[in-house]
């Protein structure tokens, strides 16, 4: 419960309006979901898990239509996202640690697409 008045609390901290064309919630491959809030070249994403038991909070840096990021608690998580439109995106995991807590392994590659 926790972990999801923290999330909340990230989500309400920042302007409720949406900035960038990437703004919204994404589906992951693997039944998770993904947040993305821009605010300029900065950007805030959450990663979800589909049943709500974990999260990541990210901050990454949008440079065009790239974003790099990095986990700020929890995971030593780092991704490149390439956005190829509004509502699709390909993730590349650069690395991620401690790795029996990751769901993807560095090197893994997928897209994933907004759902809103």
């Amino acid at each position: 419960m926790k972990r999801i008045m923290l999330a909340l609390c990230l989500l309400l901290s920042t302007p409720a309006f949406a900035e960038g064309p990437y703004d919204g919630a994404w589906t992951v491959p693997n039944g998770n979901f993904a947040t993305f809030i821009q605010k300029g070249s900065e950007v805030l994403v959450l990663l979800l898990e589909q049943d709500l038991s974990g999260w990541v909070p990210m901050m990454g840096t949008l440079n065009g239509t790239q974003m790099t990021g990095v986990s700020v608690v929890g995971l030593n998580l780092r991704i490149t996202v390439v956005f190829t439109s509004t509502t699709t995106a390909n993730v590349t995991i650069d690395s991620c640690a401690p790795i029996q807590e990751c769901a993807f392994t560095p090197g893994t590659k997928f897209t994933i697409s907004k759902m809103f």
